[in-house]
């Protein structure tokens, strides 16, 4: 189904998810939907689809030596449909023409993941903690932030902040972005 929503692209749409998919496939393993979605114009629920057929084409050609002609003679029958083909086309060009950066990308996130376990996504929930008084009514309203962050590891790593506490862990990452921004413009960049 990614292929045939694919299809149904304007050429700027194709582009920029073909561009966004190629920019983060090192880093990633997995992509925003909301954002695949405003650069598709493709419905959030689905998008999934479509990211996954740019994602294992691109996967299928980076880090071999492989023409398109190769991708297309040895995909599973019935996997890329004759009428997909030149969209798939397309995603094959264009991954051929940044295999040597994906390649690179890819070898940095490598050595930059090797140690500790390294972010993939945040997602998060507002709660409302009531508390009640022996009568039943409501005497404290206490609103928190719950987070969910996902690495590379099987481990799964739950919080929760108060107001203040987001305020001082949005200043320290932005602290931490600015240090890390210094850090690649002295060693000549990595993102």
């Amino acid at each position: 189904m990614g292929y045939v929503l694919l299809k149904k692209l304007d050429q700027d749409k194709l582009t920029a998810v073909v561009e966004y998919v190629a920019s983060n496939f090192s880093k990633r393993s997995r992509y925003d939907p909301d954002m695949a979605a405003k650069l598709s114009g493709v419905d959030k629920n689905i998008v999934g689809d479509l990211l996954s057929a740019v994602a294992l084409t691109v996967g299928s050609v980076f880090d071999i030596d492989v023409s398109k002609e190769d991708f297309f003679n040895y995909a599973p029958k019935g996997l890329i449909l004759d009428e997909v083909k030149p969209v798939v086309g397309e995603i094959i060009d264009a991954a051929l023409e940044r295999k040597e950066s994906l390649n690179q990308d890819f070898e940095q996130a490598k050595s930059a993941n090797a140690v500790l376990p390294s972010y993939r996504f945040i997602e998060h929930a507002i709660d409302v903690r009531l508390n009640f008084a022996a009568d039943g009514s409501i005497v404290r309203k206490v609103p928190l932030a719950v987070f969910y962050l996902a690495t590379d590891s099987e481990d799964q790593v739950w919080f929760q902040t108060s107001e203040a506490d987001l305020d001082d862990l949005i200043s320290k990452l932005n602290k931490a972005r600015d240090d890390m921004r210094s850090a690649c413009s002295a060693i000549g960049g990595w993102k």
